[in-house]
């Protein structure tokens, strides 16, 4: 099982047992949002790069920052990922969003990349993950992102 999928459930169940869920419980979600955060971003964070690591294992995958937002206004729980994937001296930068109660986890291209049609540079693992996740992002007003547990066991 993806270590994603495990951090995923996890947390859900630690938000689930500990109330964050309860529309009776007084909201403090600003204050909420940071505590979990500070608590949950290092597990939820290190649970992706290693699912990314075991694909991709030449490149270098560093951390921009993260966002948690118990009550996003898509109506569910949302943790995001920016990480900047290196090969060399090329960079493109991806998200990667988790859907903590519904344990759903897309990845996309970051704004840097998705109005690009072709990646420039040399780095063919670059260029793969570009064109995978370029399909998010095909036409103008077009974004349907990529399921995150699919595309880590396709790459199998």
């Amino acid at each position: 099982m993806l270590a994603t999928k495990v951090a995923v459930n996890e947390l859900d169940r630690f938000l689930e047992e500990k109330g964050y869920y309860s529309l009776e419980r007084d909201k403090n979600i600003e204050g909420d949002n940071q505590f979990i955060l500070e608590k949950w971003d290092a597990n939820l964070r290190d649970s992706i790069v290693r699912d990314l690591r075991q694909k991709f294992s030449d490149i270098e995958i560093v951390k921009t920052r993260s966002l948690f937002d118990l009550i996003s206004d898509q109506g569910v729980t949302l943790y995001k990922l920016f990480l900047d994937l290196r090969d060399k001296d090329e960079v493109i930068e991806i998200i990667v969003k988790l859907i903590i109660n519904y344990n759903k986890a897309v990845i996309y291209l970051g704004s840097r990349h998705a109005n690009e049609r072709k990646l420039k540079g040399k780095s063919k693992v670059l260029k793969s993950i570009f064109k995978e996740l370029k399909k998010a992002d095909r036409d103008f007003g077009y974004f349907l992102p990529v399921d995150f547990y699919k595309y880590m066991k396709e790459l199998k």
